[in-house]
């Protein structure tokens, strides 16, 4: 799959407000249709795990709501 069209728009916004609900300082974005790569400023009692994890659930339900057409949050 790639990331492209609205998906993509989408991602740009969706990460940096991921980011900014949990006090994380998002400091570089690169959306591409083969990959997504940014860095972000975490506490560091933040676990990259933890951090991942906060990613993958919070973009993979967006995506899935756009996909089926639902109004994404």
């Amino acid at each position: 799959h790639y990331l492209t069209g609205d998906i993509s728009d989408r991602m740009s916004e969706w990460l940096p407000n991921i980011c900014i609900a949990f006090g994380w300082r998002l400091e570089y974005l690169a959306v591409r249709p083969e990959y997504v790569q940014w860095v972000a400023n975490v506490p560091p009692s933040t676990s990259p795990g933890y951090l991942m994890r906060i990613i993958r659930t919070q973009t993979s339900e967006k995506i899935s709501s756009v996909i089926m057409g639902a109004p994404s949050p």
